[in-house]
């Protein structure tokens, strides 16, 4: 759909590595890179999601390879860096585990989705997210129009309704994602127009 005719961007969603930096000082601990999460002082503190795409993008990155390469091959490195990873992960877990146990301090660092890390930080003024020195992965939501569909006027109204700058603005400051409607942001909090992670 190059001209977006029938989809259109709802909100996206980053990987991004969110950090108790307490924590990490009292460690002795920079992340920076992918690389850095293999610090042995990080053993058994860092928290990873069930994503699979976005850990192999974690294991390229680690490996130092291009997170979009299409050289299979290059799977072989991400898992062996992925492996050397486990010794420092707590735990494989899901989204709102993750999110709770970071807020708690449980963990040093916890790889998350950025809406996620949004309301953490929000409960929790010791985190911030690291390791810029990576590209943060970007997944898109769209809302689709499906071909044949009985019901395409409302679809198109309910699109509509969406794409509202006070609709989309009113959804961004609820779910913290990434905000793709540039009329959206004047509606936004200043926490969220001026974040790194979701505008």
């Amino acid at each position: 759909d190059p001209e977006n005719k029938f989809t259109v961007p709802y909100m996206g969603t980053l990987s991004v590595t969110l950090a108790n930096k307490p924590m990490l000082d009292e460690l002795g601990v920079t992340v920076n890179t992918a690389k850095d999460l293999l610090n042995p002082a990080l053993e058994n503190n860092i928290l990873i999601f069930d994503d699979i795409e976005a850990n192999i993008t974690l294991g390229l990155q680690g490996a130092g390879l291009d997170p979009t390469t299409k050289d299979l091959n290059a799977l072989d490195s991400a898992k062996d860096y992925l492996l050397q990873l486990n010794s420092n992960l707590k735990s494989f877990s899901q989204i709102a585990d993750e999110r709770i146990s970071i807020t708690r301090g449980e963990v040093a660092l916890a790889y998350i989705y950025n809406g996620d890390a949004m309301q953490a930080m929000r409960e929790n003024s010791n985190l911030e997210v690291v390791m810029k020195e990576e590209a943060f992965p970007l997944t898109i939501d769209n809302m689709v129009i499906l071909k044949g569909t009985k019901h395409k006027k409302e679809a198109q109204l309910f699109i509509d309704f969406i794409l509202r700058p006070e609709i989309t603005a009113q959804l961004v400051e609820e779910f913290s994602y990434v905000c793709f409607n540039n009329a959206a942001v004047e509606y936004l909090s200043d926490d969220l127009a001026n974040s790194e992670i979701c505008v």
